[in-house]
């Protein structure tokens, strides 16, 4: 959408847009992405762009052996429905096993005795790796942006 909508605004340059975003990343793995794979393509900007869940290092998952992220923070999940689960396998191909997880995720952050950590706390050490995406960015001569995102968008870009 992005790239339909710079090159409709204007005709004077071809714009091409790569998206290297992913779902759950945190601003370090965001910092390797551009590392390891964004500058692959010689891209004339980069673009950081986060929602303060981004600045907690601990959320990103792992990946399982069929690619699909784990939370190791939902340990409940893992308990119902084994890694090789048939069940599992079922819910992954109706596209219900990440609903299923943050709603099991919802619940175990909503649970007395469970704390969490502000943005505010988690920024100092997240801090480092926009700082690193940035350096990464201008030791390669490419201009970069980091933008944070208000938390959530209606379908026409507003903040709820």
């Amino acid at each position: 959408m992005l790239e339909d909508t710079l090159n409709h605004q204007q005709k004077d340059v071809h714009v091409r847009v790569f998206n290297f975003g992913a779902s759950a990343y945190s601003v370090k793995e965001m910092a390797a992405t551009l590392q390891y794979r964004m500058l692959e393509v010689k891209p004339d900007l980069v673009v950081m762009a986060i929602i303060p869940a981004d600045f907690d290092l601990a959320r990103t998952p792992s990946v399982d052996a069929a690619g699909y992220l784990v939370d190791q923070r939902i340990g409940s999940l893992n308990k119902l429905l084994p890694k090789d689960s048939p069940i599992r396998a079922m819910l992954r191909s109706l596209r219900l096993l990440y609903p299923l997880r943050d709603v099991i995720y919802a619940w175990s952050v909503n649970r007395p005795g469970f704390t969490r950590q502000s943005a505010h706390d988690l920024l100092p050490d997240s801090y480092l790796y926009v700082r690193r995406f940035n350096e990464i960015a201008q030791q390669q001569n490419v201009s970069s942006l980091v933008v944070l995102l208000p938390k959530q968008f209606d379908d026409l870009g507003d903040v709820k």
